[in-house]
């Protein structure tokens, strides 16, 4: 799960129970799953309050990805979640593999050693409320692994992404370079297997900005 080429990640209020909201997005995913091209489906719905709920699914390809978001199947059953109060807060975040994200949206990839999940979890609640109280946050959501064979990396971790969404890339790039980040990252990399990366945002000059293992790496628009 976005790992994939292409990705799509819809992200709902929260109305109506984890119980309903989790049974019509699994008649979501069969579809999807029946779509050409598709490679995996996450449902996300935590009880944690500070977390959006979701639904995304994954693609081998974009024109693959925007076919299934296209589709009359799709907009079917998006009629009948609204019929149901599953509304959608804004439109579909794509990720296609080798571009930046949307304006704002910045997409973090933890590997969590086994056995440390609740307390990465805790970490991670801590972290949306610290960046809830910046100017410009929108949301977060948080995906799990999405398959059996996402679910374990080198026998000791899971792959975990947080999603958020602030107004503007200035605004997210305040939360991100804050002292109060800092301050609360030490406790979230005693889960992890190793540090963070990270995909941020197109800077002023074009380019894509990444942070790996505490590194900062930037790749100009005409490599992607």
């Amino acid at each position: 799960m976005l790992t994939a080429p292409a990705t799509a990640v819809s992200i709902f209020h929260r109305e109506d129970t984890r119980e309903a909201f989790a049974s019509w997005a699994a008649e979501l995913q069969a579809a999807a799953e029946r779509a050409p091209g598709f490679d995996s489906a996450l449902v996300s719905h935590p009880d944690a309050t500070n977390f959006e709920w979701a639904a995304a699914v994954s693609f081998d390809s974009e024109e693959h990805l925007h076919a299934w978001l296209d589709s009359p199947e799709r907009a079917r059953l998006l009629r009948q979640g609204d019929a149901h109060g599953h509304h959608r807060i804004s439109t579909d975040l794509v990720v296609i593999e080798g571009s930046a994200p949307s304006t704002g949206v910045g997409i973090i990839a933890h590997d969590v050693a086994n056995g440390r999940q609740d307390e990465f979890l805790r970490s991670q609640q801590e972290l949306v409320d610290l960046s809830a109280g910046f100017s410009g946050f929108e949301g977060a959501v948080l995906l799990g692994p999405g398959r059996p064979s996402d679910a374990v990396l080198g026998d000791s971790a899971s792959r975990w992404l947080s999603v958020l969404r602030f107004r503007t890339d200035r605004q997210l790039s305040a939360w991100m370079q804050s002292d109060a980040r800092s301050a609360a990252l030490p406790e979230l990399r005693k889960q992890l297997t190793g540090d963070f990366s990270v995909i941020t945002h197109s800077t002023p000059f074009g380019s894509i900005v990444r942070v790996e293992d505490g590194k900062t790496q930037v790749t100009p628009d005409w490599k992607t």
